[in-house]
This record gives structure tokens, C-alpha cells and sequence, in this order.
């Protein structure tokens, strides 16, 4: 399963982003899931529930996934509009040349924590020893 490796690196990108803000305990994660971006979403949350267990700034968040459908946009005519994935065809003129816009992406939109009391803002070496 990818989603463990996509998960760590997310998880590896909200530290960063926490310890940059002063948050001390991250709460809820939104991420937005194409539904061509090849990834699984029951499986990213399980691997989150997995890989989050037992981090002091990850324990107890929630996860929410939002599954994202395609979209295109025509070369020939410029419609632009919702498709089936993996049929990528205008739905106004029929022509196969077509531009997904949204739909092939893995995302984090959004997370939402609290910030450390005094300000103080925590670094790698304290993360890494509260883990």
C-alpha cells in the first residue's frame, strides 16, 4: 500500500508546518483525494490512524477526506465540466482532446490545532524527543 509512504510524507510536511506556526497539538486534517490521483481513501485513513497513534501532535486529530471528481476542460470547443475518470471526453462536443484540471491531485487542504500556551515554538529536536 502507497498510501503508508504518501501518509508519512504528509504527517512529515504538517510537523514542519506546526512547528513554523507554534501549534502544540493538531486537532482535525482536511486533504482532498482525486479520484484519478491513485490513492485509496479508506486506506490513507487507515495509515493515518496507524502512523498518528502514539505522535504527541497528532494523537487524536481526525482525519477528513475529500474525494475529488474530474474535471476538464476541451481544447476544441472550451467546454469545461465534470467527467468520468479514466474517460476523459468533452461533454459537449465529444472530442478527445481534453485537459484535466482537478481530479489528479492529492492534497492537504487544511488542519486546524492549537498553539503552544507561551508561544514557544517547537523544534525538530523537541518533537523527536517526545516521540
Amino acid at each position: 500500500m502507497h498510501e503508508f509512504s504518501l501518509m508519512r510524507e504528509v504527517l512529515s510536511m504538517l510537523h514542519r508546518s506546526a512547528a513554523e506556526e507554534g501549534i502544540s497539538r493538531i486537532e482535525s486534517v482536511c486533504m482532498k483525494v482525486g479520484v484519478m490521483s491513485c490513492a485509496f481513501a479508506p486506506a490513507l485513513e487507515t495509515a493515518f490512524e496507524v502512523l498518528s497513534g502514539g505522535d504527541p501532535l497528532l494523537e487524536g486529530a481526525r482525519l477528513q477526506v475529500l474525494e475529488q471528481g474530474v474535471v476538464v476542460r476541451c481544447r476544441q470547443c472550451w467546454w469545461e465540466g465534470e467527467t468520468e475518470p479514466y474517460e476523459l471526453l468533452c461533454g459537449q462536443c465529444g472530442g478527445g482532446e481534453v485537459h484535466v484540471i482537478r481530479g489528479e491531485a492529492l492534497t492537504v487542504d487544511s488542519y486546524e490545532g492549537r498553539k503552544c500556551p507561551d508561544g514557544h515554538r517547537q523544534t525538530d529536536g523537541e518533537r523527536d524527543e517526545g516521540q
